[in-house]
């Protein structure tokens, strides 16, 4: 009796990870135990002196070049498409994408928060693009930059929305009515021409494409849209980076 009572009763003790990784549908379980193989052996080894050398360089350390170029190969910055426009299993599709980040994030920021920014603002700036249905943007841009990520030769995208006196409301919301926007889109032959700045844009120094939301000139915040610009483009300038984190 004793030996039944403890058999129905007795467990194996798991740590709380494996148990919760369990639980999951196959295709995001293996993805997560990717995510932490790349975060062990990739950013928790150099995580503190790159700290330490954003606050104290004068340049760009070259480790976060290669950290870039590593996640580059590994397909963490072409996740957001499925084989073979980008680098996740079709299958894994099968949940939702909101699903598939949220175990991303919490993968890499458990070895290192910064680093983990470093490398899904990314995404941050590739997602609008891919959400605009446009496919000569797909072409011409996003196909081609995924391509030379995967190749180790990074081409990362920049979400610019935050406004010069906003602080961590981008629109200002308690202002908006008589705040004036700082970039603003005028129509011209061929396009459009912008003219003003963002701040505080995760990645932007070394973004070759960068999403920016301007006001349309003569009206706004409400005509607020969405640009895609090529940061090789005459005119566009880098002032400085903040030490943010």
């Amino acid at each position: 009796t004793i030996p039944l009572l403890r058999w129905l009763a007795g467990y194996k003790a798991q740590p709380a990870w494996q148990r919760d990784t369990a639980e999951l549908p196959a295709a995001l379980r293996d993805y997560r135990q990717q995510l932490r193989d790349f975060a062990q052996s990739q950013l928790r080894p150099p995580a503190l002196a790159l700290d330490v050398k954003m606050k104290t360089a004068s340049e760009r350390p070259p480790e976060l070049d290669a950290l870039l170029r590593e996640a580059g190969r590994a397909g963490l910055l072409s996740d957001l498409l499925p084989r073979p426009f980008g680098s996740t299993p079709l299958l894994r599709f099968r949940h939702s994408l909101a699903w598939q980040q949220a175990l991303r994030t919490e993968e890499l920021a458990r070895a290192d928060g910064g680093l983990m920014l470093h490398l899904s603002a990314h995404n941050l700036g590739l997602a609008p693009v891919l959400f605009s249905g446009n496919v000569h943007a797909y072409r011409r841009v996003v196909l081609p930059a995924l391509r030379a990520c995967e190749a180790g030769e990074p081409q990362i995208f920049a979400f610019a929305i935050t406004e010069p006196g906003a602080g961590s409301d981008a629109e200002d919301g308690h202002g908006a009515e008589l705040n004036k926007p700082g970039l603003v889109a005028t129509p011209v032959s061929g396009g459009w021409r912008l003219r003003g700045r963002k701040v505080f844009i995760s990645g932007g120094d070394i973004a070759r494409w960068v999403v920016a939301f301007a006001a349309l000139a003569g009206e706004g915040f409400e005509s607020w849209t969405a640009f895609l610009v090529d940061t090789t483009s005459a005119g566009f300038h880098r002032v400085r980076n903040e030490h943010k984190m």
